[in-house]
């Protein structure tokens, strides 16, 4: 009984493990250390001071005598985004390696990055259902990866250059992903109520301006000690080191006239044509393998008239939209994605 007692006692007494992690023991043999010991089991040295903690007795964790039992974390599953679509030229950059050619299924995690090329883009989905949609020439890199609130996960990414498109779904008995986008001094934060999905728009200017537009649910964006909210429908911008601005409304969705939904063409540059917008300053168009946009083959930006010609498109169906952008430079809301086929890789003569 006496026994019974006292191994009660020790494994009261045992740090708990980690939760989701392999923890098991490990006996010292000569010359090793706590650092080596972590690199061994985890392929890294620096989670040590996590071994350390399961082993408070542990006086030195730089000597260590032969023989010695230590508890250690064997294996651990590490929060990562999934690698989920790419088009064209993407690149990731494992930390702290150098940058490589991104491959679909491939798993970032904490302190990697992500880059885009002209007319590149790519898609990264999280454990929690969020995604997120990276357009061409972008650079971005996550920071924090299924991070866990109380009953809920937090990502955390900051767009150094370019646009990231943020989706993230609440579940109804939970609460909503926490995702936090750094965009130069200022940060974004998108919500959505319980049942309902959040889709924002954030963008890093050139000059170096914070973008924030919401599509569905609700976000804010904080600078220089000053947050908006932004609601559905809504959008805002903060200049370098400036607070941001009040919401202004975005522009409606264009109409897609030309291609209709199910055309086929037997050559590869049709005209795309759609009803102009009241106070458009200029058109973003987008096509796509994918209706969501999430792998792009061509895009056309600061587009003044309602029509345009790409100068050819690849073979198989593909689905296209267009969006206004006001004087502000905020885009207005996408106009859904209509689903055409090129048959041909022919190209017809300008005027045809």
């Amino acid at each position: 009984m006496l026994a019974l007692l006292v191994a009660w006692l020790a494994l009261a007494q045992e740090p708990a493990e980690p939760a989701g992690q392999d923890v098991g023991w490990h006996e010292v043999v000569e010359g090793e250390t706590l650092e080596g010991i972590t690199a061994h089991y985890l392929g890294t040295s620096d989670r040590w001071r996590e071994n350390w903690k399961l082993n408070p007795d542990l006086q030195n964790p730089h000597r260590i005598s032969p023989g010695t039992r230590l508890r250690i974390i064997r294996s651990a599953r590490v929060p990562s985004a999934e690698i989920r679509g790419v088009s064209r030229r993407v690149e990731e950059k494992p930390h702290p390696s150098s940058w490589v050619p991104a491959k679909v299924g491939d798993k970032l995690k904490a302190r990697d990055g992500i880059r885009t090329y002209r007319q590149s883009s790519a898609e990264l989905g999280f454990d929690d259902g969020s995604q997120l949609r990276i357009n061409e020439e972008s650079l971005v890199f996550l920071r924090e990866v299924g991070q866990k609130l109380p009953g809920a996960s937090r990502q955390s990414l900051e767009v150094v250059e370019g646009q990231a498109d943020v989706e993230a779904r609440a579940a109804v008995d939970a609460l909503p992903p926490d995702i936090e986008v750094i965009l130069g001094d200022a940060k974004a934060r998108t919500r959505a109520a319980p049942g309902t999905a959040a889709q924002a728009r954030t963008r890093k200017t050139h000059a170096g301006a914070a973008q924030l537009m919401v599509f569905g649910g609700e976000a804010e964006l904080a600078a220089e000690g000053r947050s908006v909210t932004v609601a559905t429908g809504m959008g805002t911008a903060a200049e370098a080191g400036k607070p941001p601005k009040p919401p202004e409304k975005l522009l409606p969705a264009p109409a897609p006239i030309h291609p209709a939904k199910g055309a086929a063409y037997e050559h590869s540059n049709p005209l795309f044509t759609w009803a102009p917008v009241e106070g458009a300053a200029g058109y973003v168009v987008e096509v796509c393998r994918d209706p969501s946009c999430g792998q792009i083959v061509d895009r056309a930006t600061g587009l003044s008239e309602t029509s345009w010609t790409p100068r050819g498109l690849p073979l198989g169906e593909l689905h296209w939209r267009v969006n206004a952008q006001g004087a502000s430079g905020l885009d207005g809301f996408p106009s859904p994605p209509v689903s055409f086929t090129v048959r041909s890789l022919w190209r017809r003569a300008a005027g045809e």
